[in-house]
């Protein structure tokens, strides 16, 4: 399902829901063992990049090996650095815009959701790119301007709607028993 075929409310849910849903394993895999998130975005990279080339109908072995290695690691590398720069360039100043009421919680939470948002956006967007490229360049064919037009797009809608799926539960999820510590205060959810 694509961005184009929500013509209503419940397409929509099957939509974010395929999206999310794809990425729930890798991001698991990350906030358990985050020692293994590059790692886990690297080799999702690669076979991201393995599949797209055997798709256009490499078969080489060596040109395989060459384009999933190049792109792929390109691909696993952008949706891990993308992020990162992303929230940690954003970090500080939302930090030091909240202190601790129960109205700055909630923006601190929607800030959170914003700031994935943006990043995975800009993630999935640069890395479906990146795919195409490698695709053009591993075949030898032009770069396919109608499938960038196409696909890029989509990859950001995906991003958003994964970012802000992720991010609001990541940063609600900071505070443990669903309360929030403030200062050295404990404010309860319904405070």
């Amino acid at each position: 399902m694509q961005l184009r075929d929500i013509h209503g409310l419940s397409d929509f849910g099957r939509y974010t829901t395929q999206t999310a849903g794809g990425l729930i394993p890798i991001v698991a895999g990350g906030i358990l063992a985050p020692e293994l998130m590059v790692p886990t975005f690297i080799a999702s990279g690669q076979g991201q990049m393995r599949e797209a080339l055997e798709n256009a109908g490499v078969t080489d072995k060596a040109s395989l090996a060459k384009g999933t290695l190049t792109y792929g690691t390109l691909i696993g590398g952008l949706q891990v650095a993308v992020p990162w720069a992303t929230l940690r360039g954003l970090t500080k100043p939302a930090a030091e815009a909240f202190a601790g009421t129960v109205a700055q919680i909630s923006a601190r939470v929607a800030t959170g959701t914003a700031k994935m948002s943006l990043a995975q956006s800009l993630a999935m967007g640069l890395s479906t790119w990146a795919e195409i490229y490698g695709v053009s360049d591993m075949t030898g064919t032009p770069l396919d301007w109608d499938q960038i037009a196409e696909r890029v797009p989509e990859a950001i809608a995906s991003g958003l709607i994964a970012g802000t799926l992720f991010g609001g539960a990541g940063e609600a999820g900071k505070f443990p028993g669903g309360g929030y510590r403030l200062k050295g205060n404990e404010a309860s959810p319904g405070a």
